[in-house]
């Protein structure tokens, strides 16, 4: 029922200026300092001309373009860097691939464990389908037939293919970094909604702490959440909460809750 215009040409310029910015973004792969003045830059140098051409930039060409210098060139190499690092579920989000975003990614990051084993899947792999019958049944909660047929579409592109071997090949990191079992979980399947600012937590990093866990981010609240998580200045989904009878934890609830109470952020090191 979708009615879309998309460009399908990966090697489109156009498309591989918004391809590189919204794969340095923030919620993708947050690459510090490469907004799109400095991504300009390098397009009009022609330095890159896809996200995989980040990790073949040199300091020493980056330092040349105007207004850059040695120091930030060496901190945007860093941050190109340690973009490497980060989990799958960034990777896959961060692909721009159509029907794939946070969520989607989440759960194909946590499903597939690897992307060589989310290449390796077909339409079987996602959908259970019966001879003669119209009906499918998805075999991975909240991947439907519809998304499920567009995921393996894409994946088997060969340019797409191309782009992410050659992210494999820069030593990008294409493994689901949280642990793979959230068996005994008090968060498991629990549905969570964040308001407020948070002190130990930015509002991406205390989402992607939820998603671990086995539970879901939810931006809005209903009689079907489980909690919610309230930090300073929670204004109105805090009293939306109280008017439903949701339950209201703060910070330290939701750590106990993880099974470590009193301590940071960092929970999967």
């Amino acid at each position: 029922g979708e009615v879309a215009y998309r460009c399908p040409n990966l090697t489109c310029p156009a498309i591989g200026r918004g391809a590189i910015i919204y794969y340095a973004s923030r919620r993708c792969m947050d690459i510090e300092g490469l907004g799109e003045k400095v991504v300009d830059q390098l397009l009009a140098a022609d330095l890159i001309h896809d996200p995989a051409d980040l990790y073949t930039l040199r300091a020493e060409d980056v330092a040349a373009l105007d207004r850059q210098g040695e120091l930030s060139a060496t901190n945007l190499m860093a941050a190109i860097a340690d973009s490497k690092n980060r989990d799958l579920s960034r990777l896959l989000n961060a692909l721009a691939i159509p029907h794939i975003g946070e969520e989607t990614a989440a759960i194909l990051a946590k499903h597939f464990r690897s992307i060589d084993h989310l290449l390796a899947a077909d339409l079987d792999t996602f959908l259970e389908r019966k001879q003669g019958r119209k009906a499918e049944k998805s075999k991975i909660p909240g991947i439907g037939p519809i998304m499920a047929r567009a995921i393996v579409a894409e994946l088997s592109r060969p340019e797409r293919r191309a782009l992410i071997n050659r992210l494999i090949n820069a030593g990008v990191n294409t493994r689901c970094l949280s642990p793979a079992s959230t068996e005994g979980s008090q968060l498991l399947n629990k549905t969570i909604v964040v308001t407020g600012t948070l002190e130990q937590f930015t509002r991406q990093e205390i989402e992607e702490t939820i998603r671990r866990v086995g539970a879901k981010a939810s931006g809005s609240i209903s009689k079907k959440t489980d909690y919610v998580l309230a930090g300073a200045n929670p204004g109105s989904k805090r009293d939306k909460a109280i008017e439903l009878g949701v339950p209201i934890i703060n910070e330290q609830q939701f750590l106990a809750l993880l099974g470590r109470p009193n301590q940071d952020k960092t929970l999967f090191e």
